[in-house]
């Protein structure tokens, strides 16, 4: 009995655990996840113009920056407050915006931030730097640093500003040319001290750069680094001005200004100084279609830099190149193993790397050891820090689902974006800030500006008592249910048992009946059998005694 109880509460506790698991499949999965990520508003996006909201003063209200009519007539940058549109720059006597993005950063310390961006008028490139006035609540120019000459391409300018990062008061930038090659430059502008200072002569073609400072000094990482095929290497420009041959002279003479140290055919790992001098020699990659990315993680306090390199075409040189690449601050390589998968971005998070490629997340350790795979990834931004606590969120997409991770890739919310099948923002678009004391990130994509609130769920700890609690109370009512109908199967077997017994009763009377009917027929019998015979006898008798008589 005990072990059919046993076989019996084990069978109702797998139905109910079935249920439970069938439920956890059927509530959405943002019900008890960690954050709440809700749409607060959606607006169009217009191809000649981009929005910016900055908190430019810090007193948690949200300024709105528009920049109108890019490179074409009425080019202007509008700011707005207080429900109020003031006219910030307008660009004329053919300027033009050579940026990705207009940067917004506190250069003096006063509070308030700052608006820089690089234009370009005739053939000279300039940092523009606005400050915010608080009693006129407006920007006003407060300097125009000329920064370095351009050349032009078919009568177009050949400069592209990819980036301005600053630290404190210094200004870091860059110019990449794109068919002139030159400038191609770095550049650090001290705001204070009103001084520029950039790098020297070479053909990089860098994209990303990353700022950091240890132990007091200034550090610019590369984090995206093309190689380029349209330079010579100092030992070609060499080989071919030692030359006797006319011709070969002719062709130096058009192709010297295409001289570089270093930028030509390969990427590589770039590390610059203050001074932007190299911290080490670079770490190259031959290979005129190879790109290197590269991130800086921490390990024990200490910075290392881990970086992959990659190839545009899966040709037999390139094989060798792709490589994944751990070194320190000097340039010593730590770790260096063949590129597993073909990575196409990395991200980190102090000692942890994120590697994106195939449509795979790849979470390993500082020492390239695997530690969580995330598939079916469509899209992944990276790093961003929404809550401001010091403690970044990863952002990426399932087509149109998307997602905010924590550090480690645990699913902390997701919203599915019904507006577009894939709504990724755009570059330099992505903001996370505070409005009203709740966290806030908005980003444009292709056609709409999206701001979404971030903030916990307050019912995200019930998650596993809500779950156990089902699984209880399945497993009770079940129980419950099988008790009912066991005492209701009890009941009527008492009743069968009853019936029975009473037919039994009926049965055995009758039986007793039958028996007693028996017997009497059966004396009854034997009288008529004792009757029949005295019968014969007296007819024998009376025959005897007739019979003599007639003799």
């Amino acid at each position: 009995m005990k072990k059919s109880n046993i076989i019996l509460k084990v069978t109702l506790f797998v139905i109910a655990l079935i249920f439970t698991i069938t439920i956890s499949k059927i509530v959405p999965s943002d019900k008890f996840a960690p954050h709440k990520l809700i749409l607060d508003s959606l607006w169009k996006k217009e191809n000649d113009r981009l929005e910016y909201w900055i908190d430019i003063n810090n007193d948690n209200i949200i300024e709105i920056i528009k920049h109108h009519n890019i490179n074409i007539s009425g080019h202007s940058i509008e700011l707005i407050k207080d429900g109020k549109i003031t006219q910030i720059y307008i660009f004329r006597d053919n300027e033009q915006f050579i940026g990705k993005s207009l940067k917004f950063a506190d250069i003096d310390s006063n509070g308030t931030k700052e608006l820089l961006f690089v234009s370009v008028k005739n053939n000279t490139a300039f940092l523009n730097i606005l400050s915010y006035n608080t009693k006129i609540k407006a920007f006003y120019p407060v300097e125009k640093f000329l920064i370095d000459t351009i050349q032009r391409f078919k009568g177009s300018i050949d400069a592209e500003n990819n980036f301005i990062i600053t630290n404190s008061s210094d200004i870091y930038l860059d110019l990449q040319g794109g068919y002139s090659v030159q400038p191609r430059n770095i550049y650090k502008y001290n705001f204070k001290n009103k001084t520029l200072i950039k790098n020297d002569l070479n053909s990089f073609v860098n994209q990303k750069f990353q700022q950091f400072t240890y132990q007091k000094k200034n550090y610019l990482l590369a984090t995206f680094s093309k190689a380029t095929g349209n330079t010579i290497s100092a030992i070609e420009a060499q080989t071919l001005r030692n030359s006797t041959n006319k011709d070969t002279i002719a062709i130096y003479e058009d192709i010297k200004h295409l001289e570089y140290a270093y930028g030509d055919f390969s990427s590589y790992i770039l590390l610059y100084n203050d001074s932007l001098n190299f911290a080490f020699e670079p770490i190259e990659f031959f290979g005129w279609t190879n790109f290197t990315k590269a991130t800086l993680i921490t390990v024990n306090d200490t910075p290392y830099i881990a970086a992959f390199t990659n190839a545009l075409m899966n040709e037999p040189e390139h094989q060798q190149c792709k490589l994944v690449t751990i070194c320190n601050l000097q340039g010593k390589i730590i770790k260096q193993i063949p590129l597993p998968y073909n990575y196409t971005d990395i991200y980190s998070e102090k000692d942890k790397i994120i590697f994106y490629g195939e449509k795979t997340l790849f979470l390993t350790d500082n020492n390239i050891n695997p530690i969580k795979v995330t598939k079916n990834i469509t899209y992944a931004y990276g790093y961003a820090d929404i809550e401001n606590d010091n403690k970044p969120e990863f952002v990426a997409f399932i087509n149109n689902m998307l997602i905010i991770y924590s550090a480690d890739l645990e699913i902390n919310a997701t919203f599915k974006i019904e507006q577009e099948f894939s709504p990724y923002p755009e570059e330099f678009s992505f903001v996370t800030l505070q409005t009203d004391k709740v966290d806030a990130l908005i980003f444009n994509s292709r056609l709409f500006y999206y701001k979404f609130i971030y903030q916990k769920n307050n019912i995200a700890f019930l998650k596993y008592p809500f779950f156990f609690t089902v699984l209880i109370m399945s497993f009770g009512i079940l129980f419950i249910i099988f008790r009912i109908n066991s005492k209701r199967l009890e009941k009527e077997n008492l009743k069968l048992e009853q019936i029975v017994k009473q037919r039994t009763k009926e049965i055995a009377s009758q039986k007793e009946k039958i028996q007693s009917q028996a017997k009497e027929l059966e004396y009854k019998n034997d009288n008529l059998i004792e009757l029949s015979e005295f019968k014969k006898l007296m007819t024998d008798t009376i025959i005897h005694d007739l019979k003599n008589p007639l003799n």
